[in-house]
């Protein structure tokens, strides 16, 4: 959609002046209800500390509890309509013109996509509901209206009906890992950040339990990665909630991008189980006095986290020297156009993220040969030559003579599971050692698909593989391979 769900200027100011009226007019009536209500909030978030650092939450549902003023407005009965305790005396009036303008505006309706007035009328009773509860939620119920904090409960409605498009923020908290900054900036566009309170209570309510993820793992994250400048057509607020109760796949690669740059820099396993999607600037649904967000939950973290939340070493911390690495990587990953790295990054968030070792040294290996592969004869050969070629330019940490003979091993482990027989005796104790005889293996192979894409983001040119061979090859010898051929011409003996 485009202009066909634009607002001109006159039609803006109708629905503001419209808006302004209902909810002026309600207030009065509203407070009165407000201050007679008789049910409290059962399910008002608190947070907590474990000893290990991680937060979790749980609910104020008795001391200190919240009045309901939802439960007041709507007339005391879960099926009584929005506003109900206020339909009376045609107190409700301001309200319908509110969706008569609503109606009455061509693109209104586009955005709506019905063909009856009820829905715009509908529409108009829950944002001035809502806006009357913020109200009540953040600054409590009095006779006279705060004219300065009516505006500034206002203006985000106002905005989310009269925009085109909306802002967003696309924010992921990074499970089980803090780090040594409150905020620290990545690009222009995002950054990572420690997560106060409200935000910490406002993604522990504003989303269902889905896609198998563990609520204790959810909330067990301090920081966050945020992407700025996300946004969304203007639409009605269910729409809005449907769209923005999932991640588009642009979103998901951002996300991935930034957790293959904090893995590649730190070595970290991270993960996450939450994208929150944060409106700026504009709202049109609000859980008490929270900030707004709608959250979808992915099960994109190791299945150990399940069992490790509540473990005394589950926190692992990034040092604060190590953010500039995290940063320059990430500046490397979003500007490699080549489509074999990124699905070698892929691969490694596969493989990191993996229940099953053997599945995990498989992503890795392919995400090696995905790099330096050429596609001709004696990949392994040429992968372990090569792979010990770019070993040079680790600065030591990877001596290339080591890792030809671990890529060797690491070849061996994939020929004995694709190859081998798994038909020996099982055992059936139930207190054996839970690790496979791969665990170690896999440590391996993620930690050579690290170098070899962290030392090709470096130097892209060795993205083609023929340059490995080239320039970083001459006069590296193994002891356990022959020569390819007899005397190499120019370099006889």
């Amino acid at each position: 959609m485009g202009d066909d769900t634009h607002l001109t200027k006159e039609e803006s100011a109708a629905v503001t002046d419209a808006f302004l009226n209902a909810f002026l007019d309600l207030y009065p009536i509203a407070a009165q209800k407000a201050k007679r209500a008789l049910t409290n909030v059962h399910n008002y978030p608190n947070m907590s500390i474990r000893d290990n650092g991680l937060p979790y939450f749980t609910s104020v549902w008795r001391n200190n509890a919240r009045p309901d003023y939802e439960y007041a407005l709507s007339g005391g009965s879960l099926l009584s309509p929005t506003l109900g305790a206020l339909d009376e005396r045609n107190n409700l009036e301001p309200v319908k013109n509110l969706g008569k303008i609503l109606w009455d505006i061509p693109a209104f309706r586009k955005r709506l996509g019905e063909e009856n007035i009820w829905y715009a009328e509908y529409e108009a009773t829950k944002l001035i509901e809502q806006a009357l509860l913020r109200y009540f939620n953040c600054y409590g119920v009095s006779d006279e209206l705060d004219t300065d904090r009516g505006f500034i409960v206002v203006r985000p409605f106002l905005f989310a009906i009269t925009a085109d498009r909306l802002p967003l923020a696309l924010v992921v908290p990074i499970l089980m890992h803090s780090f040594e900054t409150d905020h620290y900036r990545l690009t222009d566009d995002s950054y990572v950040f420690k997560m106060r309170k409200p935000f910490q209570l406002a993604r522990s309510v504003s989303g269902d339990s889905t896609g198998g993820v563990s609520r204790s793992v959810a909330s067990s994250a301090t920081h966050a990665f945020v992407s700025m400048n996300w946004n969304i057509r203007a639409q009605a607020s269910s729409g809005l909630a449907r769209s923005l109760t999932d991640a588009s796949e642009p979103a998901f690669g951002e996300i991935d991008s930034f957790f293959a740059a904090l893995r590649l820099a730190t070595n970290a396993v991270a993960g996450y189980a939450q994208i929150l999607q944060v409106p700026r600037g504009w709202g049109v649904s609000y859980r008490w006095d929270l900030p707004a967000m709608y959250v979808s939950e992915h099960r994109r973290y190791p299945m150990f986290y399940d069992r490790a939340y509540s473990q005394n070493d589950a926190l692992r911390s990034v040092p604060k020297e190590l953010m500039s690495d995290i940063r320059e990587t990430y500046h490397q990953v979003l500007a490699s156009k080549s489509n074999k790295m990124q699905l070698a990054l892929r691969r490694l968030n596969a493989c990191v993220t993996r229940d099953d070792d053997i599945d995990a040294i498989l992503d890795a290996i392919i995400g090696i040969e995905l790099l330096l592969g050429d596609g001709n004869d004696s990949l392994n050969f040429k992968l372990r030559m090569r792979v010990a070629g770019l070993s040079k330019l680790t600065g030591g940490r990877f001596p290339p003579e080591n890792s030809y003979k671990e890529m060797g091993k690491l070849y061996e482990t994939r020929s004995a599971i694709v190859h081998g027989s798994s038909r020996g005796k099982k055992s059936k104790d139930v207190e054996a050692d839970r690790k496979t005889v791969y665990a170690s293996q896999r440590d391996l192979a993620t930690r050579y698909l690290r170098m070899v894409i962290k030392t090709l983001l470096e130097h892209p040119q060795y993205l083609d593989p023929s340059l490995i061979d080239k320039k970083l090859l001459i006069s590296f010898e193994t002891a356990d391979e022959a020569p390819a051929q007899k005397d190499i011409p120019g370099l006889e003996t």
